[in-house]
């Protein structure tokens, strides 16, 4: 390849070394099974080691290494190539601020240029021929901004930044006078250099009449560029401490409320996703979960909403992760459609219009430090007023909380992780909240649910009130464990016995009992409302009496969750209850019915009990099935790309040798006209003296056709006089030095003959050349001047 690339440059071409300091008009090509990166201006060479299946990117590994290295000056140029190579890398040039330049339609090998279009971070587009001017343009304009040498300078015109800006909320209906002015300034000396304006107010003027740079200008201020799991200790974090106390608060009917404003393409969403269905899976707690992802930008929406990313991203995302939530489509990978569900993508200027409310979790990151101070601490308080108390704040690394750290308690200072401690919160004026909009409930401070035994222990007056009182009852939760009992409950239940004791009221109840109580529990639980059945006959050995069962639901606050309130009692019951009552009379017959649909209830329970975990055996089967599968699938993928690679270079190969092969062909028939046109007998032999080639000229005296070549030469006949042709050839083969002599052929015509060696370009001897000469002419001059000399 260096051999190739230099015949069509004057620059450089030369096989990169580890260590090699980089030098202007020089071209370093990879050498094979290396990877390289550069570090303050030295070229580094790593050995590639094909590490958990995943395939060998290495543009993608240089120009990440060239965003750290250069920052802002990085200029990474994405040309004719398959795969997704350099896709991963781009980000980082864009992140750093750097420059990128992609192929057009032009590219044989789309592939490269294809997957780094949809990234929507390219700033220039073009031919190959068309490149060098704009990069030398850019470049041009960078080093004029960068030495102070444009004027007027953007900082110290105040009045023309507010004309740009101006120009942009007209256009664009987008207000950026709250950001940074050095991000400002950077991203439209950006801008200008691209568009090679030198001037600050030539280009306000270019804005007024290009809507569409007007669109390319606010991308640039917006910075879309993120990643999935971006800091994993930070999501590891989240999932391990922060997701355990907003879920304690949770019942199966609540939701999980999530909002991540500025979510640019939509990888934080998802990853925030994937952890909260881990979380849910590992723990059973399973809730409604709701993210709710805004942004500006409507393109970038419309890339988060789809969900589709390249293949690079595995980079980012662990393999399980991406057999689990995501579903390979070509060279993409595509969020699982249940985990897409529970996102909803939405149009939203964060600072002007109105927030949402009632959040479990805010995930904010890296947005606050392109605002400025005062704009920051208005974003801040939207976020208080969009929190529940209790609520978490999730920033980036170089962002703080300001002011408001005494009501946003720290979780974690490194990766700035927040829980709002709750308040009366308003919306800042500018962003608009209506004046008689109703401010949150005031909670002073989060408390975790305490445990039923601090309720128990909390009054003993009202605890012995309670045991003399009230009829025997019992309070039971969710899942029918006992939770509270009062009284003479004994006479109703049987106590369990065994290693592990089941506190399930409906496996200690009496036989009696079990089968109103729980009717009434699923009938309670269901319409949220007071039961009472009467008439129940209940016997204590040979007497009998009947009772009444009140079945009530409430809510205790502190144990946070429903339980419900189970009453026996043989009194006269209030109007209000009475209303309520429903007879339970129950025949011998059908109970024992029920008693049998009850053991066939069971052995189907036990039935599918066992075909579940069959299921889930044989489903574990396909998944390692599955896995080995989708292992061999990247394998053939790395083995696909490499395989492209080497057809690229092949190509460019095979067209360099049809390029010689057509000199070959020119070179060819020039020797056949020269040959043939100096009427010069000549005969090629190798080594073995057999005939290789012959021209046409010596025909006349030795006996040649074309048929004749591959035949050695003793076998032909020839016209010559007293001479073995044979032999003189062998002797100059054996000897390498030529022969020439005069002789005459049948008909007494003189010729030259030579007998020479044939030599190769490596100067070895490859066969003999035999020439005749026709000296007819020559002889009879000489012999003519002969004749006139004087005696």
């Amino acid at each position: 390849m260096v051999e190739l690339l230099s015949r069509h440059t004057s620059m450089t071409v030369t096989e990169a070394e580890d260590g090699l300091t980089v030098v202007p008009n020089t071209v370093y090509l990879l050498p094979r099974s290396k990877n390289m990166t550069i570090f303050k201006g030295k070229l580094f060479l790593v050995d590639y080691k094909r590490k958990d299946r995943k395939p060998n990117l290495p543009i993608d590994i240089f120009f990440e290494s060239l965003a750290k290295d250069m920052g802002e000056r990085a200029i990474g140029v994405v040309l004719s190539g398959t795969g997704s190579d350099g896709t991963r890398g781009i980000r980082a040039i864009k992140e750093a601020g750097g420059l990128v330049m992609v192929q057009d339609q032009s590219a044989k090998f789309d592939g490269m240029p294809l997957n780094a279009l949809a990234t929507q971070l390219v700033d220039i587009v073009a031919p190959p021929e068309a490149m060098p001017d704009s990069l030398l343009g850019y470049v041009k304009h960078y080093i004029s901004v960068d030495q102070g040498l444009m004027l007027p300078k953007i900082n110290t015109d105040e009045s023309i930044s507010e004309k740009l800006l101006a120009v942009l909320q007209t256009q664009i209906h987008v207000d950026f006078t709250g950001y940074k002015s050095t991000t400002l300034q950077r991203r439209i000396e950006r801008r200008m250099g691209i568009q090679r304006i030198d001037h600050l107010s030539d280009y306000v003027d270019y804005l007024q009449d290009s809507p569409e740079e007007c669109r390319a200008l606010c991308k640039e201020f917006l910075i879309g560029v993120t990643r999935f799991f971006r800091d994993p200790e930070a999501f590891d974090l989240l999932q391990r401490q922060v997701l355990p106390v907003l879920f304690s608060r949770k019942t199966p009917k609540d939701q999980l409320r999530v909002w991540v404003p500025g979510c640019a393409s939509g990888e934080e969403v998802y990853s925030l996703a994937i952890i909260i269905q881990e979380y849910i899976e590992q723990t059973g707690q399973f809730v409604d979960v709701k993210i709710f992802a805004t942004d500006l930008d409507k393109e970038s929406l419309d890339r988060a909403s789809a969900g589709v990313y390249p293949e690079d991203i595995s980079f980012e995302v662990t393999r399980e992760r991406l057999h689990k939530y995501f579903i390979r489509k070509g060279n993409t990978y595509e969020i699982l459609p249940r985990l897409r569900a529970s996102v909803v993508f939405a149009h939203q200027n964060l600072i002007k219009d109105p927030p949402l409310s009632k959040m479990d979790l805010i995930s904010c990151r890296n947005l606050l430090i392109y605002f400025q101070p005062n704009l920051q601490q208005k974003v801040l308080q939207t976020f208080k007023f969009s929190l529940k108390p209790g609520g978490c704040l999730f920033l980036g690394t170089s962002e703080s909380v300001g002011k408001f750290s005494d009501e946003l308690q720290s979780l974690d200072s490194k990766w700035k992780i927040y829980l709002y401690q709750g308040g009366v919160t308003r919306l800042p004026k500018p962003i608009g909240l209506e004046q008689d909009a109703q401010p949150p409930i005031r909670i002073q401070g989060y408390r975790q649910s305490s445990s039923p035994d601090e309720w128990r222990s909390s009054d003993p007056v009202l605890r012995s009130l309670v045991e003399h009182v009230m009829p025997p009852c019992i309070v039971v939760n969710e899942s029918h464990v006992i939770v509270h009992a009062f009284g003479n409950v004994g006479q109703y239940l049987t106590v369990p016995s065994g290693y592990r004791v089941n506190l399930n009221i409906l496996k200690m109840v009496q036989e009696e009992l079990k089968l109103p109580l729980s009717t009434g529990l699923a009938r309670v639980s269901q319409d949220q409302q007071e039961l009472v059945y009467q008439n129940i006959v209940f016997r204590e050995g040979d007497n009998a009496r009947q009772i009444k069962l009140l079945i009530r639901p409430f809510w205790e606050q502190n144990y946070g969750q429903q339980l419900f309130l189970i009453i026996f009692e043989t009194e006269q019951l209030s109007e209000e209850t009475a209303k309520h009552i429903e007879e339970f009379d129950v025949s011998q017959t059908v109970k024992q019915h029920m008693m049998a649909l009850e053991r066939e209830l069971q052995y189907n329970k036990e039935s599918l009990q066992a075909t579940i975990e069959e299921l889930e055996t044989a489903n574990e089967e396909l998944q390692a099935t599955n896995e080995e599968l989708m292992a061999s699938n990247e394998e053939l993928q790395s083995t696909n790309e490499e395989l492209q690679s080497v057809n690229e270079e092949l190509h460019t190969v095979n067209a360099e040798y049809q390029m010689k092969i057509r000199e070959l062909i020119r070179l060819n028939n020039d020797m056949d006209n020269l040959l043939t046109n100096t009427n010069i007998g000549t005969v090629f032999l190798d080594n073995e003296l057999n005939v290789r080639r012959f021209t046409p000229g010596i025909q006349g005296n030795i006996n040649l056709l074309k048929q004749d070549v591959g035949r050695p030469l003793h076998h032909l006949s020839h016209n010559l006089k007293n001479l073995n042709l044979s032999d003189l050839a062998q002797r100059v083969l054996n000897t390498q030095t030529g022969i020439e002599q005069e002789v005459v052929n049948q008909r007494g015509y003189p010729y030259l003959l030579r007998v020479m060696p044939y030599r190769t370009h490596t100067d070895q001897i490859d066969g003999v050349v035999l020439v005749l000469i026709d000296v007819t002419e020559l002889s009879g001059a000489k012999s003519q001047v002969d004749g006139n000399k004087p005696k």
